[in-house]
């Protein structure tokens, strides 16, 4: 019996340390995707994206949006925060619908595997026993 509630804790710290590796990951790339769309040249990533180094307000905006969410998630894994579960699985879920509708090519499908990802392990076993 002991043997099995360590192995649950651990599956259970392996989860959050995961899920706040990713949204790290997620925070970090709509930090550098908000600031390609204010129209500052990022190399290699504003090469990728179908504007190019034209400002888009609004898309900048959404990322900057998409940023703090993300840091949200992220303190509320490193924390160890119950509300952490649902804000993550909305957010990824919000997160995922916007990479691929519009679908925008390598970048999209990068967003789209760390948020799939994310999603798998909050409906996981261990992930679920985060709630």
């Amino acid at each position: 019996m002991a043997a099995q509630v360590t192995e649950t804790a651990q599956e259970r710290d392996w989860a959050w340390t995961a899920l706040a590796w990713l949204a790290g990951l997620a925070a970090a790339g709509s930090a550098i995707m908000a600031l390609a769309h204010m129209g500052l040249q990022i190399p290699v990533i504003s090469g990728l994206g179908p504007g190019g180094a034209r400002s888009v307000p609004v898309a900048a905006l959404v990322f900057g949006i998409s940023t703090l969410m993300f840091l949200l998630i992220l303190f509320g894994m490193l924390m160890r925060r119950a509300w952490a579960w649902p804000v993550a699985l909305v957010g990824n879920g919000f997160a995922l619908i916007g990479a691929a509708n519009p679908f925008r090519g390598p970048v999209s499908a990068a967003a789209i595997a760390v948020t799939v990802a994310a999603i798998a392990i909050l409906l996981s076993p261990p992930g679920r026993t985060l709630r």
